[in-house]
């Protein structure tokens, strides 16, 4: 039923949706796990998350074997690079994407607990 109601901005595709959808879960991903998930090469793995770096969706933290991505907390952070900043409005959807997620979680407690 969450899937259904989760919305993201026309330009993201299939793939980035996996990754957001799994960092929206569990707030930190590995490109391991990014290869696990889509069944992909270490190296489309590699260009997969680039892309959404360069795109200001996601964060790099760490190097070497213990870099992890998050959601990009700024919008900045896309710019600061030297890259145009591709982001747009990705900010609001993440935010209106996060408070439907909360809503609809609460609406799923509430049902239950009160056998509505």
């Amino acid at each position: 039923m969450l899937r259904e109601v989760r919305r993201k901005p026309a330009d993201y595709n299939e793939q980035e949706k996996v990754v957001l959808d799994y960092l929206f879960e569990n707030s930190s991903i590995k490109s391991g796990k990014v290869e696990e998930l889509l069944r992909i090469k270490d190296s489309r793995s590699r260009e997969l998350l680039k892309q959404m770096l360069d795109k200001g969706y996601i964060e790099r933290h760490g190097q070497g074997r213990s870099t992890f991505y998050t959601i990009a907390e700024k919008e900045e952070k896309a710019c600061d690079r030297g890259k145009p900043c591709a982001a747009g409005s990705i900010f609001a959807e993440i935010a209106k994407y996060e408070t439907l997620l909360w809503f609809v979680k609460f609406k799923e407690f509430i049902c239950k607990e009160f056998k509505f």
